[in-house]
């Protein structure tokens, strides 16, 4: 008789994002939650964080420019 599994995947809740200079060299890592906006320093172990609300504020008011 063979047995059956309840067993199945979780998704991540976040996405992590590496972000990189011209060289190649990790300068960050920024982590996309639900909840809120993470950045960490290249070569550093803890996150910034940033709440949701206050990152979309902060978004909507950035300057806009030519990129």
């Amino acid at each position: 008789m063979s047995k059956t599994y309840k067993n199945s995947f979780q998704k991540n809740v976040a996405v992590d994002e590496t972000i990189v200079n011209e060289h190649e060299k990790v300068i960050g890592t920024i982590r996309i939650k639900p909840s809120g906006i993470l950045w960490k320093e290249g070569g550093k172990s803890g996150y910034h964080n940033a709440p949701l609300d206050d990152f979309i504020a902060w978004i909507k008011n950035y300057p806009k420019t030519n990129h």
